[in-house]
């Protein structure tokens, strides 16, 4: 069995509060050539709402429900919650 050694972490630095498909993993660095690949991904949601994962698909959480991957899941390079105003923290290993 292969491991992945990671390199950093991501995370919102506060509680946040989503606008309908925006993206919530920011950009990389400007001199990376590949996006963020995240391989642990946690996402708390204080309530209801729809994650769209990879831009292909969509998972309901019920509020305070939460979402987590880690290194045995598909690798995550996108995140959007499909509402406004839902509260939300996460973070991520890379």
């Amino acid at each position: 069995m292969n491991y992945r050694k990671g390199i950093g972490y991501l995370s919102s630095d506060k509680l946040c509060v989503s606008v309908a498909n925006q993206e919530i993993i920011p950009p990389p660095p400007s001199h990376w050539t590949i996006p963020y690949e995240l391989y642990k991904f946690s996402l708390m949601n204080y309530d209801d709402c729809t994650l769209v994962i990879n831009d292909q698909t969509e998972i309901f959480l019920k509020a305070n429900q939460g979402f987590c991957t880690d290194i045995v899941d598909a690798p995550i390079y996108s995140v959007k919650i499909k509402e406004d105003g839902v509260q939300y923290n996460w973070i991520g290993a890379y």
